[in-house]
């Protein structure tokens, strides 16, 4: 009996190790609070966060344009880099994010979508709970809320061509 319980766990276990290999270690599908979360070189970078850390951590490598902004005082400003656009609003003496658009595979999501990625890809790894928008395929915190917080992939003949965390903050 003791060599059947022991087996019966070792079974258990290998079901265990299989299962979270073949999520890729990212959970199970679906959307939430988590992958809003930008994730580089291991640090988390926020929306509506201060984008002091993120452009440091990228680099000195951007084209900066500005904007007087058209909700907050202060100056809108859009940090361009290969790769990834981090678009900024004002707010009490900080810049702080109000998007962040990948563009190239170079940068993925946290459950390892990037461009170039399938649209079967993303619904597989965000589940089904999503809007398609023509060609935009929208996770939003508040489904039916345009001013919810969301996660949207740009796709092009079942391509993802482009991603961004947005914030909603400007609407």
């Amino acid at each position: 009996m003791k060599k059947i319980l022991i087996s019966l766990a070792g079974v258990c276990l290998l079901f265990s190790i299989s299962a979270c290999a073949a999520s890729g270690g990212n959970g199970e599908a679906g959307f939430g609070e988590n992958d809003l979360i930008f994730v580089l070189n291991d640090k988390e970078f926020v929306l509506d966060g201060d984008v002091s850390a993120l452009i440091s951590e990228l680099g000195d490598g951007f084209t900066l344009y500005e904007a007087p902004s058209c909700l907050y005082d202060g100056t809108d400003k859009t940090f361009e880099y290969v790769g990834v656009t981090i678009y900024t609003y004002p707010l009490n003496g900080k810049d702080l994010i109000d998007e962040i658009q990948l563009t190239d595979g170079t940068y993925s999501t946290s459950k390892d979508i990037s461009v170039g990625s399938t649209t079967e890809d993303v619904i597989e790894a965000y589940g089904e709970d999503y809007a398609d928008e023509g060609g935009i395929i929208t996770y939003r915190m508040v489904p039916d809320d345009a001013k919810s917080p969301c996660l949207y992939f740009i796709t092009e003949g079942g391509i993802v061509t482009g991603i961004s965390y947005y914030s909603a903050s400007n609407m």
